[in-house]
């Protein structure tokens, strides 16, 4: 139902066929009123004001968990991808973003099979006739502790299913990966199955938007060893020592922790330096000191939301955040690859970015203690924590 330009709406939690190209015609154009209420008619209303008064439009999207957010934001993006009328390459990619978003930002909750774990602002750029040009995405609350702890019967996020069911054998074997059962990080929940989610067709669907979003075959295999890395780092043992009177810890299962190393492309000690102890630099000395089992834990874990804040959802060097290039990669401002890696246009190396391997600035123990280059903290405890929290506003802005 309508109340003035607000349309609330209900989930049917099904497939309604009232969201196909003759409905996008049939709401073209039309005053609110004119016709029944539905989403295309807030999307068509934006657009035609847009163009009338020449000014920038804005539409929330709002609701608790499991209203339809995600699915609504959808609908706009293709009530505004087809009347542009211009069936252009950059309108493929605006839609095309969604199943990679979803990918790395949603996961499966005890209230939503789909639940999106982070807020996003949407910016549309049009031309003076109305065509898209260009767009670019924002993120904010990305839930980074999901990666590590979920609740009874939730998932983590969906990527790392769909790519242990959608990878050959060949490349899983590569990556010492198994199924989703074999991961701690994958089954904290006790759920690894989502009813109504084919996990091996999604992974297919996430490869073929990285195709038209022009990620390279490399850029897709480095992003797979590092959530593989995040697996195996997941799995990792500890026992406690003593040393000196000193609580400590050492990491027991080095079959994951040397095949971590590996996949992140540095050595199987100064990972294992790195994990169990905190090294701290003052006035020109070094002290280094052994880490308890249970700081060792939190860091192991704090190690893991980093990566996956800056990668997925994060900024590049702390100045430009992911989603706006893969919003632009057309428009040749920045190379998709250094972005997501954190190169900041080959200014700084993969390694000192993804795992703060410092660039020689600091030594590794001191990042992972807490210090990213000795500018940022590695959080312990970032993002959401529950659903409710969850219900940010996802708001888009359509620009003339």
């Amino acid at each position: 139902t309508n109340r003035f330009q607000i349309l609330v709406a209900v989930n049917p939690y099904q497939l309604l066929p009232i969201y196909t190209a003759d409905q996008i015609r049939l709401y073209t154009n039309k005053k609110i009123g004119e016709m029944p209420p539905h989403i295309f008619a807030i999307a068509d209303n934006c657009y035609f004001n847009m163009q009338r008064n020449n000014k920038d439009q804005c539409c929330i999207i709002s609701g608790e968990s499991g209203a339809g957010k995600t699915e609504s934001t959808k609908l706009i993006l293709q009530f505004l991808a087809a009347i542009s009328g211009q069936h252009s390459w950059i309108e493929q990619q605006v839609l095309e973003a969604n199943p990679i978003l979803e990918a790395f930002g949603n996961a499966k909750t005890i209230r939503n099979d789909n639940s999106s774990r982070f807020g996003k602002y949407i910016d549309i750029h049009f031309n003076k006739r109305g065509a898209i040009e260009g767009a670019k995405i924002e993120q904010y609350l990305l839930e980074k502790s999901r990666v590590c702890r979920q609740a009874r019967d939730e998932r983590n996020y969906h990527v790392f299913y769909c790519m242990l069911k959608g990878m050959t054998p060949e490349q899983k074997k590569k990556l010492g990966l198994g199924k989703a059962t074999d991961y701690t990080y994958l089954t904290i929940g006790n759920c690894t199955v989502c009813d109504g989610r084919d996990d091996q067709k999604e992974y297919s669907n996430i490869r073929s938007a990285m195709k038209v979003l022009m990620f390279t075959d490399t850029e897709n295999w480095e992003i797979s060893k590092l959530l593989a890395s995040i697996l195996h780092m997941g799995n990792l043992g500890y026992e406690a020592r003593t040393y000196d009177n000193l609580d400590a810890c050492e990491v027991v299962r080095c079959a994951d922790l040397t095949t971590a190393a590996k996949l992140l492309e540095v050595d199987s000690k100064d990972l294992m330096n790195c994990l169990t102890s905190r090294t701290i630099i003052t006035r020109g000395e070094t002290v280094s000191t052994p880490l308890s089992m249970e700081q060792a834990l939190d860091v192991r874990d704090a190690f893991v939301k980093r990566p996956v804040g800056s990668v997925l959802w994060g900024a590049s060097c702390g100045e430009r955040p992911v989603g706006s290039v893969l919003w632009e990669a057309s428009c040749g401002q920045h190379p998709v690859g250094s972005v997501l890696w954190g190169a900041s246009c080959g200014e700084r190396p993969v390694g000192s970015v993804l795992w703060a391997v410092s660039c020689g600035q600091c030594p590794v123990g001191s990042v992972l203690g807490a210090a990213s280059c000795g500018r940022r903290p590695v959080s312990t405890d970032e993002g959401l924590e529950d659903d409710q929290r969850c219900t940010v506003q996802q708001q888009m802005s359509y620009r003339l």
